[in-house]
């Protein structure tokens, strides 16, 4: 048993982000993030003129195999317990300090202790660092990942100055330019301070087939556009014009809670700063708005 009730209290970003406002910019892009780092490997394909040019296939997955006892014990220090929460439908390892919570999809979440102050190294040693925290402790680095973005993170409460205190390496996987991608899907993402590295996120699937798709027929920018903008209408109750920023084709990954055998290609569109994923093929709305 656990020494206090509150033995959870560090929550999992994705459930009570409010809890840890400085990760935040995991979902919301840090303004400030200038000097982020965009994957030269990824195509962004952005019409149905780019795509013809372009092999196209259907994707077969298979969510990756971690040993979560095995990083609970690198990573958590100390008296290690672990309980399965209902709560969080996970299991959680944690030490008192901090935690690792292990889903049934093999996802994996790890919190520990943050640093607040001006981060005294460089980007550079940041990447480093993540990528090192990784392949050390964190899994393993998968053979088909690849730094897509590194972001600063900057002291919400300075006033005079952009003080950097933290950077997050994300690493994803793309099939032959086109990226893998969705809401909470498949991506390594750590963050880096003074203190080390305070949290992971791991959520991987590995490819295990493509067959070329002979055929393809993908529904064009306009309908997915249209399919998307009348989802925000309705499920956010938008009467206002909506702002359309851009688009381009994905391989979408659904969410680390979820189970995945095949990669469905995707349009996601940015309207207003908020995305969604639509089915490139039938127009469906793959990532639902809450």
């Amino acid at each position: 048993m656990y020494k206090s009730k509150n033995w959870y209290r560090a929550y999992p970003l994705f459930h009570y982000c409010h809890c840890y406002p400085y990760l935040h910019f995991l979902f919301q892009r840090n303004p400030f993030a200038r000097n982020s780092i965009i994957p030269y490997r990824v195509m962004p394909i952005s019409g149905l003129s780019e795509v013809s040019a372009l092999s196209l296939f259907d994707v077969q997955v298979k969510h990756e195999t971690i040993n979560a006892e095995q990083i609970a014990k690198s990573l958590l220090k100390g008296n290690l317990t672990h309980q399965f929460s209902d709560i969080f439908q996970a299991t959680i390892y944690t030490n008192g300090q901090s935690n690792l919570y292990f889903y049934e999809t093999a996802a994996i979440i790890f919190e520990g202790k943050k640093d607040r102050s001006e981060y005294k190294g460089t980007q550079t040693e940041a990447v480093e660092t993540a990528k090192e925290f990784v392949q050390t402790k964190g899994g393993g680095l998968p053979l088909d990942a690849f730094i897509a973005e590194v972001v600063p993170q900057y002291d919400t409460l300075a006033t005079t100055s952009q003080r950097i205190v933290a950077y997050t390496v994300i690493f994803k996987h793309q099939i032959d330019g086109i990226l893998i991608d969705g809401t909470s899907g498949d991506s390594i993402r750590v963050i880096v301070d003074n203190s080390g590295v305070p949290y992971m996120f791991r959520m991987w699937r590995n490819i295990i087939s493509k067959k070329l798709k002979m055929t393809p027929s993908l529904i064009n920018e306009q309908e997915a556009t249209k399919a998307a903008i009348q989802h925000f209408q309705t499920v956010l109750n938008i009467n206002n014009q909506l702002i359309f920023q851009r688009m381009k084709l994905v391989y979408w990954s659904a969410s680390y809670k979820e189970f995945q055998q095949s990669l469905p290609l995707a349009w996601k569109i940015t309207l207003s700063g908020r995305e969604v994923f639509v089915d490139a093929e039938t127009g469906t709305i793959l990532s639902p708005l809450k």
